[in-house]
């Protein structure tokens, strides 16, 4: 190898860093670093870090909502590209939030009235201009549904839940 590979957990406080610092005005490349270090596995197995991956889900929410990632923006005068690029990013960011809040054992952040945008088609996980393989658009909608499911039994969980804290 030409170059040495550099070191993991110095790019992971590298990336932490750049997605804080960008907290006052935040945009894409904020988000979706925030992505990356979210379904990044832990660099310990063993002992992931629970607090400070809840603590991210919470900081990717807010900066979509800081960047209108919860409004349908099929209206909107932005060109097609960035109307693509909204929904995918609004799909994606709803997934993390459901994984996540089930492999933690949280709520959900994101509140399904609050969150505007359409479940994703397969015309809209395509764009024409893109050469995406059809496998990964079915792929990505099957993962939607998944998440969808996954959602609906939380939601339900939640609910048993507060009911049998009451009743105790």
């Amino acid at each position: 190898m030409a170059y040495e590979q550099p070191d993991a957990s110095k790019l992971r406080t590298f990336a932490m860093d750049a997605v804080l610092q960008g907290m006052n005005q935040p945009g894409f490349a904020h988000l979706q670093t925030a992505i990356l270090l979210l379904v990044d596995p832990p660099a310990d197995p063993q002992t992931p870090d629970h607090a400070t991956k809840w603590s991210l889900v919470g900081t990717m929410v807010t900066i979509a909502q800081a960047i209108g990632l919860q409004y349908d923006p099929s209206d909107f005068t932005a060109g097609s590209e960035e109307i693509i690029l909204r929904k995918r990013l609004s799909w994606v960011v709803k997934m993390v939030d459901v994984w996540h809040a089930a492999i933690l054992g949280r709520s959900c952040l994101i509140c399904e009235d609050d969150w505007l945008i359409t479940s994703p088609k397969k015309e809209e996980v395509m764009s024409p201009d893109e050469k995406l393989d059809d496998t990964l658009a079915c792929l990505f909608l099957q993962m939607y549904e998944l998440t969808t499911i996954l959602k609906g039994a939380l939601s339900t969980l939640q609910y048993v839940k507060s009911k049998c804290f009451r009743l105790c």
